[in-house]
């Protein structure tokens, strides 16, 4: 996929679109494009190859003109030497000779002057000259050098020559100059020689158009004599060289043309490249257009149809998991784990809390050897603490990612080194989402990302909803299970309740109506019939009393109304008294009772309230003591005191020490031990109250050890002494 399908992916990932939709790139409009390109440069360069051409032509007929220009000239000049020469020679300029201006013109232009001369012993000396001048510059010129070598080679053969190029100071021609030189061999044995110093800059200038479109540079035997320069900024394309070789002289010109980029002729190409260009231009775009839109079309219908999907895999799943609510939730995750992929990912794990340290973990995946190979690696509990506090925080948060590498952090550094590299290896590529309901935390669920598919929030929103939806499931289910385990409790309370309320009241009815039965048959009751009759249903209604009271503390408890009116009092006497007052229980019960502990064991607590707990725990330790002997010892240290009373009766087992504390909660369910289940609950409730605690110590079948754990508190803050309330009310 190229540029232009990641802006339009990333477009449509921007208004919830295209989540896990690639777009394809077709190459149509690219070929369009790159084909106008092409098109248009081959098409200029081919314009311009034909302008080159032209000019190249052209500046060969340029060269061409030039030659034969000069090549006139020559012939002219030989001309007007030989008319010279001869009326010279018949001495019919005699009388103007050096004394009246001929115009050179008519012979031919940029001519200095034309002369003839007669060679003698010591040069020559001048006869005739067409234009006025100072003799001695007629001696300067014969004199110079290159003269007098073009001089020596005429004399030796006939014909004409013309001489090097050289400057002479104070001349008529600021450039250089050059001398044709003509033998007349008619004449004397030194002859006539006719002669002309030409001005090589103003001859050229004359024979090169001045209006013609190239750059000439001219070079005689090697020394540039003229420029003709168009631009000093332009740079030519078409270049030529020619050479005239002319009477004994090398002439070179070198010509230019096409200044670029200032020539109108480049328009031509420049306009074909950007209209050919400019048809391909736009033609990509209108085809790019017409392709986003296709595009955007395509990415929505699927968009549109990964929505249906997701929406019936939701739903397919809130009806799974409703169906299976009142049998358990969790049965049938492992058929929603499997039901995710492939739709959602490669693989599907839900992690689910069994505790504060450990997750036990479900998965499912596309390649059967991978499924096995996870459910083998996570057949167990993983240890993962942290995992709960995690969950806690994004709740708070909100946030509806776990982050990539927070649940690696959290694995245990004690578990091996084998779960530890399976799990690396699991979360890679993955997205994990938190399961939270009600502000618990549940778990979490973790997808294993496809390959190529991208996941944007669109996706993360559906994960987060399965895990929601699983949450919400699970939460239910266990809510409905803590109902129907309620209600179970309840009506077994009920039971208990009632059985254990009209165990007294039976007794007492009995008692009375014993009683009413002698009187109405006008029997005599003795005392000690009466005596005993009191005692029943004395003990009946103080155990009834009891039984309300602890429903009494229970909804005082409930509703947060359990007030303390603490004083400092020495809890030594009152265990003392306890125990003396349990002397005659425990007779009863078959069993001893003893006590160990020191007086002076002072602190600031609330006395009916403290009492109230060292009863239950004496009351329980004489009831499942077996009738073997209970102690009791009390200890204390700076800070807290410590009563312990032991038995060696039943015992609790391990997996009921930490319910017992709780509402309705029994370790036994032998109705021969009664009771409601709340001693310890309001005991413990009392304890923690104080900011003290209630620990247990029991084995199965060799009795239990209850430790009450007090702090002493401030006496000096405390309030005064005051005589002890009923515990009726003191609980007010």
């Amino acid at each position: 996929m190229g540029r232009r399908g990641r802006r339009l992916t990333r477009r449509l990932r921007w208004i919830g679109l295209a989540e896990g939709v690639r777009p394809k790139q077709p190459v149509r409009s690219l070929l369009v494009l790159w084909g106008s390109l092409v098109l248009g440069l081959a098409s200029a360069a081919l314009v311009l190859d034909n302008l080159c051409t032209s000019h190249r032509l052209a500046l060969e007929a340029e060269a061409d003109n030039l030659h034969a220009a000069f090549s006139q000239m020559l012939t002219s000049w030989d001309v007007a030497t030989d008319w010279l020469a001869e009326v010279a020679d018949a001495g019919a300029l005699d009388d103007i000779a050096l004394s009246e201006t001929i115009d050179p013109n008519p012979i031919y232009p940029g001519f200095a002057w034309v002369g003839v001369a007669r060679a003698g012993e010591d040069g020559l000396h001048l006869l005739y000259s067409a234009q006025r001048i100072v003799r001695a510059h007629h001696e300067a010129v014969i004199a110079h050098p290159a003269v007098r070598r073009a001089l020596d080679r005429v004399l030796e053969r006939p014909g004409s020559v013309l001489s090097e190029p050289f400057t002479l100071a104070g001349g008529p021609c600021e450039g250089p100059m050059a001398v044709l030189l003509s033998h007349d061999a008619r004449h004397s044995d030194r002859g006539l020689v006719a002669y002309s110093p030409v001005c090589l800059q103003a001859t050229l200038a004359y024979l090169v158009p001045r209006m013609a479109p190239f750059e000439m540079e001219v070079f005689v035997n090697g020394q540039s004599v003229f420029h003709k320069r168009l631009d000093d900024g332009a740079r030519m394309l078409v270049r030529h060289r020619t050479a005239i070789e002319e009477r004994g002289m090398h002439l070179v010109a070198e010509m230019a043309s096409f200044p670029y980029p200032f020539n109108w002729q480049l328009a031509l190409p420049i306009f074909l490249f950007l209209g050919i260009s400019g048809v391909g231009v736009g033609v990509f775009a209108w085809s790019r257009i017409e392709e986003r839109e296709r595009l955007l079309a395509e990415a929505m219908l699927e968009t549109y149809r990964l929505t249906q999907k997701h929406s019936q895999f939701l739903a397919e799943v809130s009806r799974l998991l409703a169906w299976h609510t009142d049998t358990g939730a969790e049965s049938v995750l492992p058929r929603v784990a499997s039901r995710a992929v492939p739709l959602l990912g490669q693989g599907c794990g839900i992690c689910l809390l069994e505790d504060k340290k450990n997750v036990r973990v479900i998965v499912a995946h596309t390649d059967p050897d991978v499924e096995a190979r996870l459910r083998r690696d996570f057949s167990g509990p993983i240890p993962l603490p942290g995992f709960a506090e995690l969950l806690r925080g994004l709740a708070e948060t909100k946030d509806k990612r776990i982050p990539d590498a927070a649940l690696e952090g959290l694995l245990d550094p004690d578990s091996p080194e084998e779960l530890r590299i399976a799990i690396r290896k699991a979360l890679r590529w993955c997205i994990a989402v938190p399961m939270i309901a009600r502000g618990r935390p549940i778990g979490a669920v973790v997808i294993r990302m496809t390959k190529g598919q991208r996941y944007g929030l669109r996706m993360i929103r559906v994960i987060h909803d399965l895990g929601l939806r699983i949450a919400l499931a699970l939460d239910n289910a266990r809510l409905l299970r803590s109902q129907q385990e309620a209600i179970q409790a309840r009506e077994e309370f009920i039971s208990i309740a009632s059985h254990e309320l009209l165990t007294p009241v039976t007794a007492l009815q009995t008692n009375i109506q014993s009683l009413v039965r002698l009187q109405r048959m006008g029997a005599e009751v003795s005392e000690a019939r009466l005596a005993r009759a009191l005692e029943v249903a004395e003990r009946q209604v103080r155990r009834l009393v009891h039984l309300v009271q602890e429903l009494l503390d229970v909804s005082r408890i409930d509703a947060g109304l359990l007030l303390l009116d603490k004083q400092r009092f020495d809890l030594a006497e009152l265990v003392e008294d306890l125990v003396i007052r349990y002397e005659k229980e425990a007779e009863r019960q078959g069993c001893t009772i003893t006590y160990s502990g020191r007086r002076g064991v002072w602190g600031v607590w609330d006395r009916p309230r403290v009492e109230q707990v060292v009863t239950n725990l004496l009351s329980n330790a004489l009831k499942y003591g077996r009738s073997r002997p209970v102690h009791v010892k009390l200890e204390k240290d700076d800070e807290v005191v410590r009563l312990r009373i032991q038995d060696h009766g039943v015992g609790i087992p391990a997996d009921a020490l930490e319910r017992i504390f709780s509402r309705f909660e029994r370790a036994v369910t032998d109705r021969n031990y009664g009771g409601l289940g709340l001693g310890l609950y309001i005991a413990n409730q009392i304890a923690e109250a104080h900011g003290g605690k209630i620990e247990v110590q029991s084995v199965r079948g060799s009795g239990s050890t209850f430790t009450l754990v007090l702090p002493r508190g401030n006496a000096d803050a405390a309030r005064p002494q005051a005589d002890p309330l009923p515990l009726r009310e003191s609980m007010h």
